[in-house]
């Protein structure tokens, strides 16, 4: 029910500038036959030859007609210049209303249907300054023949030539209006469609954007693993390596010197503990769960108390009485991951005994810094340049971060 109610309004939205000629043209025969019929009435002083010549410049109006509505459709909008064939077809038109209107003078009644015809076409086909020049003029024009046709009785000519006004205002002023409503309607189409395109375009670049995001999501997956295997690489074969020279050690000394087995057992239990916290930090910094749970200050004082209780050598003070803004979950992700590292590496190169951790907001500037009291060596300055700081700066320039 709702497809066959449905059709029709499709049918007529692809054939309604056929429609509306085809209704237009059967209008406009209406009011031609209507006019003849004035013309013509009994009571009229015309001739068979004048009749016959009137009758057949009726006919050649008509086929004007056809032929405009066949190869022209209205405006009905804006419109800049005239085609000639189009100006040649409304000159015809308006040639064949002034002829009958001549014929009309003094034998037989005046058609005044074909001049408010003739202005009609010249609202519906020409720019609006054309259109109105014209329709005043062809109006003026009419009024003349009004006057031979009474036969230079001028006060009654002017009374008709007036009381005529009226009707040709109204149809002038409806023509217009349904152009100007045309015009809104093409307007608002032109927009819808501008519209749609621009949403499409939107759709699309939102599209890119997020392909742009999960490539940038993995590259940086793929960073992180690539960091986190160097570390493995270098902190825990480092260790592993320790510890399997001390355990060999032990192996060689047990017989000969018991209590030096006992403290390089002692060396090799605190190495398995500082590697097994090593290897700990490192899937944490691959899953900081504390951030997703907890508030960034809430999960720095938690990693505060981690660092404090694996490093009893070394003092951390946290500076974090501040008041933080909203921040997006990459950026707390990120400023955890960047103090987890500094502390890292304090407690794998910097000979410090004092650590401060302090975040700062001032005039929407966020501002992280991880200060100590060792003195840096030139190993130690070389590996954390090479290494960690680098990984550090990648993080943050991916954030806009300087």
């Amino acid at each position: 029910m709702l497809y066959m109610l449905g059709q029709p309004k499709i049918w007529f939205a692809r054939y309604r500038s056929r429609i509306l000629c085809i209704g237009g043209l059967a209008l406009a025969y209406i009011i031609l036959v209507l006019g003849y019929h004035l013309a013509v009435q009994p009571d009229s002083y015309s001739s068979t030859l004048h009749i016959l010549c009137f009758t057949g410049l009726q006919i050649g109006y008509a086929i004007a007609l056809w032929w405009l509505f066949q190869s022209h459709v209205p405006l009905m909008q804006e419109m800049v210049s005239v085609e000639r064939q189009l100006a040649f077809k409304l000159g015809l038109l308006t040639v064949l209303t002034l002829v009958c209107g001549w014929l009309c003078s003094g034998k037989m009644h005046l058609d005044w249907p074909l001049y408010l015809l003739t202005i009609t076409i010249y609202c519906g086909w020409l720019p609006f300054r054309m259109s109105l020049l014209l329709s005043l003029l062809l109006y003026a024009l009419m009024g003349i023949n009004l006057l031979f046709a009474f036969n230079g009785d001028g006060r009654q000519a002017l009374a008709v030539w007036f009381s005529l006004l009226f009707v040709f205002l109204v149809v002038v002023a409806l023509m217009w209006l349904l152009r100007l409503l045309n015009m809104q309607k093409k307007r608002a189409e032109s927009l819808a469609g501008r519209l749609a395109q621009s949403s499409h375009e939107l759709e699309q670049a939102q599209q890119q954007l997020r392909e742009y995001m999960q490539r940038g999501e993995e590259l940086a997956r793929m960073q992180e693993r690539e960091r986190l295997a160097r570390e493995i690489y270098d902190d825990l074969g480092r260790s592993l390596s320790t510890l399997n020279s001390q355990l060999a050690m032990v192996a060689k000394v047990h017989e000969r010197s018991p209590r030096r087995t006992a403290a390089e057992l002692a060396d090799a239990r605190q190495m398995a503990a500082q590697t097994l916290q090593e290897v700990r930090s490192a899937v944490a910094m691959l899953h900081p769960e504390s951030i997703v749970t907890l508030r960034l200050t809430e999960a720095f004082m938690q990693l505060g108390r981690d660092f404090e209780h694996a490093n009893d050598r070394i003092s951390l003070t946290l500076d974090l009485n501040i008041q933080l803004p909203p921040l997006s979950p990459e950026l707390q992700i990120a400023l955890y991951r960047a103090a987890q590292e500094a502390l890292t590496n304090v407690r794998r190169y910097a000979k410090a005994s004092e650590v401060l951790l302090r975040l700062r907001c001032e005039d929407e500037m966020l501002e992280m810094a991880v200060h100590d009291n060792s003195p840096v060596t030139g190993i130690a300055e070389q590996r954390t340049t090479h290494l960690d700081l680098l990984n550090l700066r990648e993080r943050f320039a991916l954030l806009g971060a300087r």
